[in-house]
């Protein structure tokens, strides 16, 4: 009911504001609409409390004008905390560093979140009193969601890895097992092209090194490889 009440009361203020902001452009502006008069408009999502009831964190979504091109434009999501008790609004993250997931940490003192730095996905922490936030682990995949264990001593999270990788992955896959499943490969009878070619890449060279070039071809996306189930 607690939960509700205030969704409501969230959703009604976001309501009103963008209502507040139309009815003031048709007729408190003499001046007509501009196309860029969108990048004015905000809109909150993924609304969390916090485990005391006294906040919530939202993603605050809009547009900006791009820093590379300044006829383009770009989406941002950036993190807002909102204090129920002093009613005030405290923006936590850049709007020039995307960030989804927001999640506070079981006891509240913490904020979670994940976002994209240098190519990497990761799952970041702030002190929810704020300050610079900072990435926790450092996975090879990257985190694409996470969650916190109930006495928020630990944050289990998924990633994507191509079966590949998980194969030559000397970590999560120290003994180098293949899968029992027959993998089908042109002019291949096992699964044992999933290992790393040591072999040197040559387009010219023996079938071994023909092999790593194609591989090579593959991983870096200047080729695509089919088979007989891409067409089943």
């Amino acid at each position: 009911m607690f939960y509700t009440f205030y969704m409501k009361k969230i959703i009604k203020i976001v309501v009103v504001s963008f209502l507040g902001m139309i009815c003031n452009a048709l007729f408190g502006q003499k001046e007509e609409i501009q196309v860029t008069d969108l990048l004015k408009i905000k809109t909150a999502s993924a609304p969390i409390f916090s485990p005391d009831k006294q906040y919530v964190l939202y993603q605050q979504n809009g547009t900006i004008v791009s820093k590379d091109n300044i006829h383009e434009f770009d989406n941002y999501a950036t993190l807002v905390l909102y204090s129920l008790a002093e009613k005030t609004s405290q923006k936590l993250t850049d709007d020039k560093k995307n960030v989804s997931s927001p999640n506070f940490s079981p006891d509240g003192k913490y904020i979670s979140f994940i976002r994209t730095e240098a190519g990497k996905t990761q799952i970041y922490l702030m002190d929810r009193k704020g300050g610079e936030p900072f990435a926790i682990g450092n996975g090879n995949y990257g985190a694409q969601s996470y969650q916190w264990s109930s006495d928020g001593k630990f944050i289990y999270y998924t990633s994507s890895i191509s079966l590949n990788k998980l194969v030559n992955d000397t970590l999560l896959n120290p003994k180098k097992l293949l899968p029992d499943l027959f993998l089908e490969k042109s002019g291949i009878s096992t699964n044992q092209f999933l290992l790393a070619n040591k072999s040197k890449a040559n387009p010219n060279g023996s079938l071994d090194e023909i092999r790593s070039y194609l591989s090579l071809n593959e991983t870096e996306k200047k080729a695509k490889v089919f088979s007989k189930l891409n067409f089943q």
